[in-house]
């Protein structure tokens, strides 16, 4: 109940967001996208592509904070900015197609100094994961890539991303011990 009681500010207030559409994305993000767009045989067209800076987390915190739920509040507080791209296909896509989008995808950011965390090919989808941390070395922005025969999404999370996924893994109390 908690999550529906902050879910629904948030998206009114996305929506919003999206509906006056005077938050553009950064030119990295539209770089890394015009780049995909332009490296593939296959046409994309925007259906959403918005970006939420300190001004709508701030709103977005002060919303949160009448709220119980001390991991939302965690995870806005570290939060710089979150950018989102979905673009509709215009055609179906081969599983093999989308595996040479998500390489050229990779080819792009591991030539920016991004890592790969994870991939996942599945029949209908393919996605990854790119993490790229800060001269102090912590994860300071997340890179996320899905594609499947209906879409591509694109997402950036930038901020003190160590911090909230030092405090999901404490709340949680999640075990990540490895034993060999």
């Amino acid at each position: 109940m908690k999550t529906k009681l902050i879910l629904i500010p948030l998206l009114l207030i996305l929506s919003s967001i999206f509906f006056l559409g005077c938050f553009g994305v950064d030119s990295n993000f539209s770089e890394v996208k015009n780049d995909i767009f332009s490296n593939v045989n296959v046409k994309f067209h925007k259906d959403i592509e918005f970006s939420i800076g300190s001004v709508g987390l701030s709103l977005a915190s002060a919303i949160v904070d009448f709220s119980d739920d001390n991991d939302a509040r965690e995870v806005i507080k570290n939060l710089s900015k979150v950018q989102i791209g979905v673009y509709k296909n215009t055609e179906p896509i081969s599983r093999q197609a989308a595996i040479e989008i998500i390489n050229k995808i990779d080819d792009r950011l591991r030539s920016k100094g991004w890592n790969y965390l994870v991939k996942s090919y599945d029949k209908r989808e393919v996605s990854s994961v790119y993490t790229n941390c800060g001269d102090d070395n912590k994860l300071r922005e997340m890179f996320v890539v899905n594609l499947n025969d209906d879409e591509l999404v694109i997402v950036d999370i930038k901020g003190r991303l160590e911090r909230i996924l030092t405090s999901v893994i404490r709340d949680r109390k999640m075990d990540l011990s490895y034993n060999n």
